[in-house]
């Protein structure tokens, strides 16, 4: 802030020697923020839209409108192998997942200014505003795993060499083994799936925020050519927000088939606003059943109030 601060009295010394006295006519100007300083690439950013109505030389209104729309999706993937070195059964799992979050932002801010002195290209006003900010999250993920297990028969090993081949035990090191001692005797194969939609919420847990504000501030412009200004305002900030519940289904399924006979096909279906699992059994329907959980209501509220500074200098131009 200080950084800014002396850049904004550099340049007004400097257009105060360079240009007349008087500020421009106009009615209208539209703002974004500059900072000139900054380690993080953003020198110019326009998270929203900025203008100011001038009523004439001591009234102005002022609004702003952001609007913000992103969509982020990532995959995953993990492999397992057992097989080397195994000799009584080995796993092979592949597991893959994609989640996606969609996040929407809106922002509406209204205001009015007075403006107290007017001097050369300095130009000093108080004002106040308040707004609604909103923050809207959804989502989506899928899951699925595929886990195949080999197991070995019983085998009988075969003693060292040197030691007596009638017999089928030795206290040393068994080495040999029956031709079909690595041929799997038995194959399990489990499948699960799992699809879960996000309402009011992300995947990561962020749940879908309102907040209303209010604003009264004090700030300076300088008229540094013609329509161009640059200024900087500060003020007190009070804000109360909320968070709402956010909520979630996921259907789950598994089967499992040993030796080629589904031995096990369920349906699972869990809803986080109601607490209540559905679970189905599509090989035995006797065995379909219901259970509740409380369900978790994350909602909350939250005020603030603060003295805030522009993090940026304000540039804009005035028609």
């Amino acid at each position: 802030m200080k950084k800014n601060l002396l850049l904004l009295l550099s340049l007004m010394t400097l257009t105060a020697s360079a240009q007349k006295d008087g500020l421009p006519d106009g009615f209208l100007a539209v703002e974004l923020q500059a900072n000139p300083f900054s380690n993080d690439f953003n020198t110019f950013k326009m998270t929203e839209l900025k203008a100011r109505l001038w009523l004439n030389n001591k009234h102005v209104v002022r609004f702003a409108l952001g609007l913000g729309m992103d969509t982020k999706k990532e995959d995953t993937s993990w492999n397992f192998d057992s097989r080397e070195g195994s000799l009584t059964g080995y796993d092979i799992i592949q597991q893959n997942g994609t989640t996606e979050t969609n996040f929407k932002e809106v922002r509406l801010t209204v205001g009015y200014e007075y403006h107290l002195a007017q001097s050369g290209r300095l130009d000093l006003y108080v004002g106040a505003s308040a707004g609604y900010e909103g923050k809207y999250y959804s989502g989506s993920s899928e899951s699925t795993e595929s886990w195949t297990r080999f197991s070995k028969g019983s085998y009988v090993p075969y003693p060292d060499l040197g030691t007596s081949t009638g017999s089928n035990t030795s206290t040393g090191s068994w080495l040999h083994y029956p031709d079909d001692s690595r041929v799997p005797k038995q194959v399990t194969i489990t499948n699960t799936s799992s699809s879960t939609d996000y309402s009011k919420m992300a995947p990561n847990g962020d749940n879908n925020e309102h907040t209303i504000f209010a604003n009264v501030f004090t700030g300076v412009d300088c008229y540094i050519y013609k329509g161009l200004y640059i200024g900087t305002e500060l003020g007190i900030s009070f804000k109360h927000g909320k968070s709402e519940n956010g909520s979630y289904t996921r259907i789950s399924n598994r089967t499992v088939t040993d030796d080629g006979t589904i031995t096990v096909n369920k349906r699972e279906e869990f809803n986080s606003a109601t607490g209540i699992t559905d679970t189905r059994d599509l090989l035995d329907f006797t065995n379909n059943k219901k259970s509740y959980r409380p369900a978790v209501n994350k909602s909350s509220s939250s005020n603030h109030l603060k003295i805030y500074v522009e993090p940026a200098i304000r540039l804009g131009w005035i028609f």
